[in-house]
């Protein structure tokens, strides 16, 4: 145990001098197998990041990203938006309602936080400060929407939650529909308490509501929930794999955009441009955490924990709790994803000899990372809504945002309670 946390001080130390993670994860996982290893074999670092990339179910990662940069690029957000402020802008605090449900639909087609963050915060803040609305609780519920793009499937985080625990991908998708939904509604329900609490926060729409238009302004986005459909019920169905599903996606995300008169060289370019910055961001962290997951292995950490963890007598409840605590005080320092994607290959053999299921493991992580992506210093989507305003300060978006922070683990404690709320779907797939 005592090289794990050396390898953990080496690590805050190499981020505390500005060198990205996965140079940071590299160079400790190198060095890691020269200092810890009785006989270092630097044909090592070669083949783990080939065993770990060798795999056919991250193909499915670039696949769902560009089908989110095409549905991006396509104006499918602005629409969105817009139909579903003409639904919602008359209820108290209609715009922030708008925004959890402009994200909850983007998340569904696109399966990435600050994709989800800036496309729709891009749209909806200017709007909202222009009404009037409170700074800090527009700020929060954009930041907050836009974590929904890894709990609603197709989740990015959910794809490498599969790959480095061994999880069906589609089970993991299933399971994250309803709590996805859940968080979504909690979201709205805290929005409505404020606007009850304070109705000077939320200032009420004059316009006057119209079905017809309501209705028109929505028919423009029925091609993205035909999209979503087919992509999670060819899953659901069992007859897509995850990267099959991913490029049925992708290729419908090319018809959305052709149908909208969207579709261009150009506008290909850029989405694949983006796919690859993205996709080759990811795929170095996996690869630079594999060299330090071997040495870990290697040195008895997993096994070690296992039997610390029998031999206190600790129950399954408190083994999570201690999870839970440690992987949200590593998501406020480290990169949520490589977080992520540097704990699971230690905690899960604990986690699955406490016989604690992994697939519901999987949506508390994804929930995990999203409160990560709203805790200081490190939260990415804090810094994507300073991006939108650059008047905001980081503690005016983080005080907007804790509030939903505290909904999230609400909804922590209702899965401890009610896990069926993320097994069920799962359990039905054919």
């Amino acid at each position: 145990m005592e090289h794990l946390w050396w390898l953990l001080l080496g690590l805050l130390a190499l981020l505390a001098l500005g060198i990205p993670i996965y140079a940071a994860l590299g160079v400790l996982g190198a060095a890691a197998i020269y200092i810890a290893l009785p006989v270092p074999v630097p044909s090592i670092l070669a083949s783990q990041a080939w065993n770990q990339t060798n795999n056919f179910i991250l193909t499915a990662i670039p696949l769902f990203v560009f089908m989110g940069e095409l549905l991006l690029h396509s104006g499918v957000t602005e629409e969105g938006y817009r139909a579903l402020h003409r639904w919602l802008g008359r209820v108290p605090g209609g715009l922030a309602h708008a925004n959890i449900a402009a994200c909850s639909v983007f998340a569904a087609a696109c399966g990435s936080s600050s994709a989800t963050t800036a496309s729709v915060g891009s749209v909806s803040l200017p709007e909202m400060l222009k009404r009037g609305y409170d700074r800090s609780l527009s700020f929060g519920s954009i930041a907050a929407g836009g974590t929904l793009g890894i709990l609603i499937p197709p989740s990015i985080c959910m794809i490498l939650f599969g790959a480095l625990t061994g999880v069906s991908i589609g089970k993991l998708y299933m399971a994250g529909i309803v709590p996805g939904l859940a968080l979504s509604s909690l979201f709205m329900l805290y929005i409505a308490f404020a606007a009850w609490r304070r109705p000077h926060v939320v200032p009420r729409s004059t316009e006057p509501f119209s079905l017809a238009a309501a209705i028109k302004a929505s028919l423009g986005i029925i091609p993205v929930f035909l999209l979503i459909v087919a992509v999670l019920g060819s899953l659901y169905a069992g007859v897509a794999t995850p990267t099959e599903a991913a490029a049925l996606g992708a290729s419908g995300a090319l018809l959305v955009a052709a149908y909208r008169r969207r579709l261009t060289v150009k506008m290909v370019a850029q989405s694949a441009i983006a796919t690859v910055h993205v996709t080759s961001m990811l795929l170095l962290i996996v690869v630079a955490s594999t060299t330090i997951h071997f040495v870990l292995i290697r040195l008895g950490v997993p096994s070690a924990l296992v039997g610390m963890a029998e031999e206190q007598g600790l129950s399954a409840n408190l083994v999570l709790l201690l999870v839970i605590a440690v992987v949200t005080l590593a998501g406020m320092l480290i990169d949520p994803i490589s977080m992520m994607v540097m704990v699971l290959p230690t905690l899960a053999p604990l986690l699955t000899a406490m016989k604690i299921d992994l697939i519901w493991f999987g949506v508390v992580m994804v929930i995990l990372v999203e409160a990560a992506l709203l805790t200081p210093p490190m939260a990415l989507n804090i810094f994507v809504v300073r991006g939108l305003d650059p008047s905001a300060s980081t503690w005016e978006v983080a005080r907007g945002a804790l509030p939903f922070v505290a909904m999230m683990y609400v909804l922590i404690g209702v899965l401890f309670v009610f896990p069926a709320l993320a097994l069920w779907l799962p359990a039905r797939m054919f």
